[in-house]
């Protein structure tokens, strides 16, 4: 039994991952056996055309797929020769009680087995596809990354510089969480925190609902990449963002001193926030499932550093025009007062909000797909 290594030979189907496969005939199916497919599910068995040539060469293919399975899931073949590479369908196999998993990333390579029987004519070529069905035909899933995530190879010299532009190719992407092929995440446009309450005794009572933050992902204004540092041997990435200009919008009451001032009001609140940075520190690891390593991350821990802000705070007490003037006026001569104390707040939230988005961008990825070697 030969192996031919085909590097540039992929499917028209995303996420097709090939291994080396030991064929026999028997009678008049040929049996496809692999230690690439779950133990219970070695060996398929590919009945063979009637007239015509027979195969020389089967790629075994294994897809991850997430269905809600019942029942029996059915594969079947598409095959092609040199000078009909389209080919003809007739190959098919079961497989039971078996969790597929999404299609992983297109551009592994293929690693065949040649086989020779009696019937074969030389050198002719089979490649074979997945289609599954429940039943009827059941539409393909994208892989474990989506398409438009370009992976950066974990050896390349430039591994930073190559992961921050891929997250600026995918800025428009973020804003609306929309990946294409059916793949979706949390948006980031805007930035969403249902509530923040914070109390500091008697001094410092505010409570925001419908908090927002909008222009984190704007195309002229939005984050700007200033550092990033990934330690693939600690599984760790740090980077540092500069937001330059930023909007808050949100519901209010707020009950707080200012030097003499003693401040209180509810209604709408903005604020105008001007190179904000913030610190990210991401780690990372892997979960065997099925024999195969996933890429997660761990919650990630973030820090935020307020540059200028501008307030204005509708209502304050009780609208009273000139009171409302003078209250806004103290409030922007001493932003910090405000700022840190909702900074936490802010900091915990953003937190747990890219930590989701983070882990739904690789929810079925293998720590292969993520960081394939060059």
């Amino acid at each position: 039994m030969d192996s031919t290594n085909y590097n540039s030979l992929h499917g028209p189907m995303r996420g097709i991952k090939y291994a080396l496969c030991s064929l026999s005939a028997v009678g008049n199916e040929l049996q496809v056996s692999s230690n690439f497919f779950p133990k219970s599910h070695l060996v398929y068995f590919v009945p063979l055309p009637s007239v015509g040539p027979r195969p020389s060469l089967v790629v075994c293919v294994r897809a991850r797929v997430s269905l809600p399975l019942s029942g029996q899931v059915q594969t079947g073949c598409f095959t092609g020769t040199d000078s009909s590479p389209n080919g003809t369908s007739y190959c098919g196999a079961n497989l039971t009680q078996v969790q597929i998993r999404r299609l992983q990333s297109e551009g592994i390579s293929m690693r065949a087995a040649k086989a020779h029987n009696k019937a074969t004519v030389d050198r002719l070529l089979t490649v074979v596809y997945i289609l599954v069905t429940v039943g009827a035909m059941i539409g393909l899933v994208s892989a474990g990354l989506p398409s438009v995530l370009r992976a950066c190879p974990r050896n390349a010299t430039d591994l930073n510089q190559c992961i921050i532009d891929v997250v600026n190719e995918l800025r428009p992407r973020l804003a609306t969480g929309d990946f294409g092929e059916n793949f979706t995440i949390t948006s980031l446009e805007p930035i969403k925190i249902d509530r923040l309450k914070i109390e500091r005794g008697e001094n410092f009572k505010a409570n925001f609902t419908n908090f927002r933050i909008s222009g984190a992902t704007h195309e002229k204004t939005g984050f700007i990449v200033k550092k990033l540092k990934t330690d693939i041997d600690n599984r760790q990435i740090n980077a540092t963002l500069l937001l330059p200009k930023l909007q808050v919008n949100s519901k209010y009451s707020l009950k707080m001193s200012i030097l003499v001032l003693q401040i209180n009001g509810d209604g709408d609140l903005q604020v105008n926030l001007t190179d904000t940075k913030v610190s990210l520190k991401l780690t990372f690891y892997t979960e065997m499932i099925d024999g195969e390593e996933y890429f997660r991350f761990n919650p990630i821990n973030l820090r935020v550093k307020f540059g200028k802000a501008r307030f204005y705070l509708k209502n304050l007490f009780n609208g009273d025009p000139t009171l409302e003037m003078i209250g806004n006026q103290a409030i922007n001569e001493n932003p910090d007062v405000l700022l840190d104390e909702v900074k936490g707040g802010i900091e915990e939230n953003l937190a747990k909000l890219f930590t989701k988005i983070a882990s739904e961008v690789v929810k079925d990825a293998l720590f292969e797909e993520v960081f394939p070697w060059s």
